[in-house]
């Protein structure tokens, strides 16, 4: 195992799952794939991502809990509105809370006043199926699609270099009539 790796996926699926724009999923893909001849990997990459994204979701859930509310329920523009979004919210969670926690970040649970503890329960399930998920699966297929591209890769990157080379000329080609 790469000495960055488990380090990098912590960070990156901490981020992810604070609500940060991370690819979390992509580098779930690429651990999984990196790690997929060799089952202990494969295995702690799981494990690493899901403690990292529950403990972000926890945070997130209190971020929300703490501050989001206050924002929503602040007096001032459309403040009659984010009011009645926020009765749907509690609403939605009261209903769905259980399953929303798997599609949601935890910041909404937090705002939505979902309860604590089972907001815990099945934000860790929902950590532990995004991991296994991503990262199990690529290191399920990867390297049979590893080994299946081979050369395909190279010749894909050298065409797609082509046709990038040829419209920035084109394009170049284009301004130059325009002007001329």
């Amino acid at each position: 195992m790469r000495s960055w790796l488990l380090p990098g996926i912590f960070g990156v699926s901490w981020a992810e799952w604070l609500g940060l724009p991370v690819p979390g999923e992509a580098a779930l893909v690429s651990a999984g794939i990196v790690e997929g001849r060799h089952l202990a990997g494969v295995l702690l990459v799981i494990a690493t991502a899901a403690v990292a994204a529950a403990t972000a979701g926890m945070v997130s859930y209190w971020i929300g809990m703490r501050f989001g509310r206050e924002l929503v329920t602040r007096p001032g523009r459309l403040h009659a509105w984010r009011l009645r979004q926020l009765g749907r919210g509690e609403r939605f969670y009261a209903r769905y809370g259980r399953l929303a926690v798997f599609v949601t970040p935890g910041w909404l649970s937090g705002i939505s006043a979902m309860q604590w503890r089972t907001f815990c329960i099945f934000n860790a399930l929902a950590a532990v199926v995004w991991a296994a998920s991503y990262a199990g699966l690529a290191a399920l297929v990867g390297p049979s699609v590893e080994e299946a591209a081979g050369d395909w890769t190279v010749m894909g990157l050298v065409a797609m270099g082509a046709l990038v080379l040829a419209s920035a000329l084109r394009r170049r080609r284009g301004a130059a009539a325009d002007h001329g």
